[in-house]
């Protein structure tokens, strides 16, 4: 089936802003704990290790057209070499997908659900993955551009109704990190953006490979930029120390939203966006 799939610029540019967003959402405590003020630094060197990435998988996309990363492993390193390169990616991507599989169910049982046995949501979510992956990657592809939009704006909204409670004092002092601080705090995020290696898979199926790079970084840099910035807001409003006491900061920021009286609980939209990214990537990387 994957054989005649064929993806659109737009379907990778979602497919990998789904990928960044979904990844970095659990990331969040961490860099800011480490960073600090500087969390939007690290961010920003992750971003440019994932954009020299997908450089490198492009130009061998490039040289070994309408073929995947894992066939042209072969190619390059000889069959046996090859080989044992493209279990280690197969077994990257399973782990990646059990990973997200978990994470969206504690997510849910941390959140929305707490009196719900896991038990129930892993068998809901294994029947509707089971479904997902006979779909094909086309079906997934499709659902990202329907997904990724919504998370977007949802995030964008997070920032927009909490400007009033934003302090940019709290930001400062910045570039207190040293530059090996820098380096070894910036290997969080350049791993989890790093899932964007997936591009060494996706471009054997665009419809137009002279033109996926610009859809593939267009993915990574908006994503990774939006995390800047929810990262920056939320340091702006609760100070960099608090960080650590919230396990998952973007949700706490979403809790914040407060419109008059008639708009609240905007955390539950966001998580259910945030699991339906966690959906449709944990599915890629099983498919």
């Amino acid at each position: 089936m994957l054989e005649q799939v064929r993806l659109s610029g737009r379907q990778i540019y979602f497919i990998t802003f789904c990928l960044i967003i979904s990844s970095s959402v659990l990331s969040g405590r961490t860099v800011i704990k480490e960073a600090k003020q500087d969390a939007w630094l690290v961010i920003l060197i992750g971003i440019g290790v994932n954009a020299l990435y997908s450089i490198v998988l492009y130009r061998l996309g490039l040289r070994y057209p309408h073929q995947t990363l894992f066939q042209y492993s072969e190619k390059i390193l000889g069959k046996l070499p090859g080989k044992f390169v493209g279990f280690i990616f197969v077994l990257f991507f399973l782990a990646i997908g059990a990973i997200l599989l978990r994470t969206t169910l504690d997510s849910l049982t941390t959140t929305l659900m707490p009196e719900t046995p896991p038990i129930a949501l892993e068998i809901i979510f294994l029947l509707v993955s089971t479904y997902a992956v006979y779909a094909g990657l086309e079906v997934l592809a499709r659902l990202s551009e329907i997904i990724a939009p919504m998370v977007f704006i949802s995030l964008l909204l997070i920032i927009f109704f909490n400007a009033n409670w934003i302090d940019l004092d709290k930001l400062q002092p910045a570039f207190q990190l040293s530059p090996s601080e820098i380096i070894s705090y910036s290997l969080l995020p350049s791993g989890l953006f790093g899932l964007s290696i997936a591009f060494g898979g996706l471009m054997a199926y665009h419809n137009d490979p002279p033109k996926a790079l610009r859809s593939q970084l267009g993915g990574v840099i908006t994503g990774g930029i939006l995390i800047m910035l929810l990262l920056m807001a939320y340091i702006s409003i609760y100070g960099p120390s608090t960080g650590p006491k919230h396990i998952f900061v973007i949700y706490r920021l979403a809790q914040t939203v407060r419109v008059g009286d008639f708009f609240e609980r905007f955390e539950a939209v966001e998580v259910f966006l945030w699991i339906s990214g966690n959906f449709v990537l944990s599915r890629f990387f099983i498919t």
